[in-house]
């Protein structure tokens, strides 16, 4: 089901992306309708997805190299070309903010575990294999699930303006927001059903990303202060305090000097 929501999101948020390029080239490459504030437009566009590549980029670089220092669930000992594709697909699921539920599943559910609650039954004559797999509190699934969201604040900047200043020269050009078309505005009418087709995805992608932001946002400082709390318990085994360390440098930066000050036992 998570597969099948995220897989749904992504195609949504590709459709969109292609149809808005697509909108904008058209228009740029009409003589009737280019003009330099519509090719400002789409350099706006472009920038602002290059952006949004870009900090997909660092935070997949950033987790591959938490993953080297600390444990090493990646396989790198192998040829460029398959770690240029290890570093194309950490982008990629950052882009489309693919959960970690569903990126490293086959970790998560691993059984040599210490600290993560963690069920398997089933298999052989059993039928097939089944996992339960469990969080502390919602507000560290939240986190881990939605931490992505981050690389798409530029794309939701970048998409008001976008929308607001495309309606606007359209307005003018072809009358997108009349119901009744006049006869020399009927050749335009591909392009007013495009810019609506537009116009929806982006007012329902920007509702979309706005909600998950702010759920992302409480569920952080929430996880945040109990994260503390547990790295300042001095009864936390080893293994426990490794995984909390890990997800601390992963979510909320290096480990502050309040934080553990005692060293872990040999």
């Amino acid at each position: 089901m998570k597969l099948c929501e995220v897989l749904a999101r992504s195609s949504c948020t590709a459709f969109y992306n292609i149809a808005m390029l697509n909108l904008l080239s058209e228009i740029v490459s009409t003589k009737a309708l280019a003009s330099s504030f519509d090719t400002y437009i789409l350099g706006l566009f472009i920038i602002s997805r290059c952006l949004w590549v870009y900090i997909a980029h660092r935070r997949a670089q950033r987790a591959l190299i938490l993953d080297w220092h600390d444990k090493g669930e990646y396989v790198t000992n192998v040829g460029f070309f398959a770690r240029l594709d290890l570093m194309i697909s950490l982008t990629v699921v950052e882009m489309f903010l693919i959960p970690r539920m569903v990126r490293d599943v086959v970790s998560l559910l691993h059984p040599d575990k210490r600290c993560h609650p963690f069920a398997a039954f089933g298999g052989k004559l059993y039928g097939p294999r089944s996992f339960i797999l469990g969080f502390p509190n919602k507000d560290m699934y939240t986190t881990e699930s939605l931490h992505g969201i981050v690389s798409q604040v530029p794309i939701l900047i970048a998409d008001v303006v976008l929308i607001a200043s495309l309606c606007w020269t359209l307005s003018a050009k072809i009358g997108l927001f009349y119901f009744s078309i006049p006869e020399d505005r009927e050749r335009w009418l591909w392009c007013r059903c495009m810019t609506w087709l537009v116009l929806v995805l982006t007012v329902v992608n920007f509702v979309l990303k706005v909600v998950l932001f702010r759920r992302y946002l409480k569920a952080r400082g929430r996880y945040r202060a109990w994260l503390k709390v547990k790295l300042n318990d001095p009864t936390q085994p080893d293994a426990c305090r490794r995984a909390l360390r890990k997800a601390w440098r992963v979510y909320f930066g290096e480990l502050s000097q309040i934080l553990v000050q005692e060293p872990l036992s040999p």
